[in-house]
């Protein structure tokens, strides 16, 4: 499996990509409006890696409740959507984004289950020793 680093500082922050190395994060992201996807950006860039988790779970982050260890990263915005990152955590103060959405009402249950088999194939392939981490740099977005 295929993740592409987004931030590191105090914590590595990562995004998953499916199994033909596409990463549905930065394809979800690429499609927002850009002074929005700026801003996710950056807050994944730089943000979220340099802080301390108790500072995201006060201020735009929560564990989701009936999707196992599931959270999710939301920006407040007005119309159109509020911009979501649902991601884990793993060990070594690693933050593993699985997909996102601009979320308009209830939680999409396909995105939903999506993030929580993404979370399954990641730590699948963690026990197989098969992770490649990949630096934003080099992807194509």
């Amino acid at each position: 499996m295929q993740v592409v680093e987004l931030g590191k500082g105090k914590w590595t922050v990562c995004a998953i990509c499916d199994a033909n190395g596409d990463c549905p994060i930065l394809e979800a992201i690429a499609e927002w409006d850009a002074a929005l996807a700026d801003a996710v950006l950056n807050d994944l860039q730089e943000y979220i890696p340099d802080s301390e988790s108790k500072e995201w779970f006060q201020g735009f982050s929560k564990q989701l409740r009936g999707y196992g260890k599931l959270n999710e990263f939301r920006w407040l915005k007005g119309k159109g959507g509020t911009p979501r990152i649902y991601w884990f955590f793993d060990a070594g103060r690693l933050v593993i984004c699985a997909r996102a959405e601009l979320k308009k009402g209830k939680n999409d249950p396909e995105i939903m289950k999506a993030a929580e088999k993404a979370r399954a194939a990641y730590f699948a392939a963690k026990e197989a020793g098969d992770i490649t981490v990949v630096p934003y740099e080099d992807t194509e977005n």
